[in-house]
């Protein structure tokens, strides 16, 4: 079994990583289409599979110094409703990685007292995600 340590699977939007990167996550869903009728067995549901969909969500430490996809350039992208390519994935030559296009739906900047500032963005997915792995 090979464990894969979450730190080498990064975000890029565009070209650049997310500033400050500390979690990321990707979510797959599919749409289930109910076809039950009064004729079903047993009054069981039933069901066929409809479209699918993804989200990304991802946070990162708030540098407005650091060279990457930050805060301002999220807020920026929301802003404008700016279409953004990502991916996601390993790093190292046969990684599996994920990348489409997405829109920003939503961007938050924390300022908690004593401790350091952060930002998260989440990502609606727009047409298909591509596997792949890393060349």
């Amino acid at each position: 079994m090979s464990v894969k340590n979450g730190t080498t699977i990064v975000l890029k939007i565009g070209t650049s990583l997310l500033v400050g990167e500390t979690t990321s996550s990707i979510s797959f869903s599919r749409d289930m289409i109910e076809t039950t009728s009064k004729s079903s067995t047993n009054q069981a549901k039933t069901y066929i599979p409809g479209e699918k969909g993804a989200t990304i969500s991802a946070s990162g430490i708030y540098d407005p110094d650091a060279v990457g996809y930050g805060f301002s350039e999220a807020f920026g992208a929301i802003d404008a409703g700016t279409l953004i390519s990502f991916m996601m994935g390993g790093t190292t030559v046969a990684d599996p990685i994920y990348y489409g296009s997405a829109y920003i739906t939503s961007v938050t900047k924390d300022n908690p007292q004593n401790d350091k500032s952060t930002f998260s963005i989440e990502l609606q997915v727009t047409g298909e995600v591509t596997e792949g792995v890393v060349t």
